[in-house]
């Protein structure tokens, strides 16, 4: 019956996408796990882009705190009015 290359290509070819598609439909198959590994990584993929977004944002928050020009002294100058010792503070009113 299968004497040549041909014949073996004809029916063994489909015979064998037949079952796979019977195997993966059925729950089976091995691209099931392909697939939900894709999805997997995806997922991660989604969850890897906030951590980032929420580490840059906490990090902009911790140079904020950090002490220096760009730290704490400048907040507690520019929001509570605070100076050094020996320092003059000039209050200026806004025209408004």
């Amino acid at each position: 019956m299968f004497s040549s290359p041909w014949t073996i290509w004809l029916f063994g070819l489909p015979a064998v996408i037949l079952v796979a598609g019977l195997l993966h439909y059925s729950g089976h198959g091995p691209f099931i796990g392909l697939t939900e590994t894709l999805h997997k990584v995806v997922e991660l993929e989604d969850e890897l882009e906030h951590l980032e977004k929420q580490n840059t944002e906490l990090q902009e928050r911790v140079e904020g705190l950090m002490p220096g020009e760009f730290g704490v002294h400048k907040n507690a100058r520019e929001k509570l009015g605070y100076s050094l010792p020996g320092e003059i503070v000039v209050l200026i009113p806004n025209k408004q």
